[in-house]
């Protein structure tokens, strides 16, 4: 059987590490049977996980907040709301860039990407 995972190049033989990142899905290796689900998928599903991440860690060492409100405030945003739907591309920006849309965001209450 062959089987695909998230990422650009053959896994042998997967290995099963502790996960000790704070936005990790837990323990795993995940897959799909389906070669063109991954392709589509890959690069957006591989890098939002890290993206979020990033940028929480940002709310947090910026603003002060708990890791619980930090992800609460961020969940609950527009931003955050741009950033899942990988047709906008907001999730190829900057964790700097991220933060000051996030930190404008809360300040006016509304999110204004820039014009590209």
């Amino acid at each position: 059987m062959i089987i695909y995972h998230g990422s650009t190049v053959p896994v042998e033989i997967p290995k099963i590490l502790p996960s000790e990142r704070m936005l990790d899905f837990g323990e795993g290796f995940y897959t799909t049977r389906l070669e063109e689900d991954q392709v589509k998928k890959n690069k957006f599903a591989a890098i939002l996980p890290v993206v979020i991440g990033g940028l929480a860690i940002k709310i947090i060492e910026e603003t002060q907040v708990s890791e619980d409100e930090a992800f609460d405030k961020l969940y609950n945003s527009e931003l955050y709301a741009a950033l899942e739907n990988e047709a906008t591309k907001v999730w190829t920006y900057s964790v700097p860039k991220l933060f000051e849309l996030y930190q404008n965001e809360m300040i006016t209450g509304r999110l204004e990407l820039p014009e590209y």
